[in-house]
């Protein structure tokens, strides 16, 4: 028989063992738990990083299709299955109307996918440089002002102290044997500076800078950098503008009032000419000669972001007293802007294989132009107005 100690110390013993095993359970149940959460937190962590990659994917979708619109503004082909990284761009979807662009894109990454729908505004650009010559002349004297990007297709030199001023970009040699830069001139191929030049500005070049005096404390010269020059026609193609739908001019002048929206095209050469009112132009024009055309008169649209004039022809002529032209010219040979004793400021674009700048000071302004129907190869650009994560999966 046990007596009355014993029985209370087993009595313990049991109490002391049940509460043992209750704390062992608790704190088995609780590493459990930790563990659970532990692995919770990873695969959340895990899914995540995979939505993410997921979603980079979709957005580089988008990109491409960017890019593929700048190349063709019509594209609308799309992508299905493109494997990119650790995952597939699983579709992209293109639906392109005349004046926007909406694209669904879906990326996906071991099975978590996202879906970016993004919609694009198509802003048409007939050109985008002021300047695309292969052979500029500057006379003595003339102090050429440029903003924007010019395109010089072929080899430069800058003499008879003229002055040149703004961003060129040269696929060539360049020589500047006397006169003034200011601004940058970058070109393809090696830039020698004589010492009657003088240099207030910058000069790249993908090969090397020669120079046979120092440049002036805050000007630059770097040399063995990449130059990437644009792909962009210098001649015009007339032969597109006489395939078109035209108005007919017959006789060697016309007044500029007299012409409707459209293409008009002259049977020779042609001098175009205001009215004694002087009176701006309206409409969309586009003016065709094959031949020489002589420009005697300012274009001046009644509103510069409806209206505008495209002067295309073999050869150009802008008359001394000429001192504003709002529009583009385009010619098949040549651009001879001619002197005189007041200032000129073109708003637009000049191109041309040759184009002579006279003495005396232009400014060129590159001008986003309206009428983007009436030309050849325009580009468009694309504004991002909407960009929205629609779907998860």
């Amino acid at each position: 028989m046990l007596s009355d100690l014993q029985k209370k110390l087993v009595e313990e013993k049991g109490s002391a063992l049940f509460v043992t095993l209750l704390l062992v359970i608790l704190v088995f149940t609780i590493g459990i738990a930790i563990l659970e959460l532990t692995g919770t937190e990873t695969k959340i962590s895990h899914n995540q990083k995979i939505a993410t990659q997921a979603l980079f994917l979709a957005e580089a979708g988008v990109q491409m299709a960017i890019h593929q619109l700048e190349l063709d503004p019509q594209w609308k082909a799309g992508y299905r299955n493109y494997p990119l990284g650790k995952g597939v761009i699983k579709e992209v979807k293109i639906e392109n109307k005349l004046y926007s662009v909406r694209i669904e894109s879906q990326g996906e990454v071991q099975g978590v996918g996202r879906r970016i729908r993004t919609d694009l505004t198509k802003i048409p650009v007939p050109f985008v440089y002021p300047l695309i010559t292969g052979n500029l002349v500057l006379r003595p004297g003339a102090n050429f002002k440029i903003e924007g990007d010019a395109l010089h297709y072929g080899n430069f030199t800058l003499t008879n102290f003229a002055e040149l001023e703004g961003f060129f970009l040269v696929d060539g040699l360049v020589l500047l044997d006397k006169g003034i830069v200011k601004g940058t001139i970058s070109a393809t191929g090696p830039i020698l500076v004589n010492d009657e030049a003088q240099v207030e500005g910058t000069l790249v070049s993908g090969e090397n800078v020669e120079i046979n005096d120092d440049l002036p404390g805050e000007s630059e010269a770097h040399s063995s950098i990449p130059i990437l020059m644009p792909n962009v026609p210098v001649e015009p193609d007339l032969n597109w503008y006489f395939q078109r739908p035209h108005f007919s001019i017959e006789e060697p002048v016309v007044f500029i009032e007299e012409l409707v929206s459209g293409i008009h095209v002259a049977s020779g050469d042609l001098t175009v000419m205001v009215d004694e009112s002087g009176s701006p132009f309206l409409g969309q024009i586009a003016v065709v000669v094959p031949g020489t055309v002589r420009i005697s008169c300012n274009l001046i649209p009644g509103d510069s972001l409806s209206h505008c004039i495209f002067i295309i022809a073999e050869d150009i002529i802008v008359e001394p007293g000429v001192t504003q032209i709002s529009g583009a010219l385009l010619a098949s040979g040549s651009i001879q802007v001619m002197g005189g004793s007041f200032n000129k400021e073109f708003y637009g674009t000049l191109q041309a294989p040759l184009i002579s700048m006279p003495p005396g000071t232009t400014r060129l302004t590159y001008y986003p132009l309206a009428g983007n129907h009436l030309v050849k190869r325009t580009q468009v650009l694309f504004q991002v107005t909407d960009w929205l994560e629609v779907m998860n999966w």
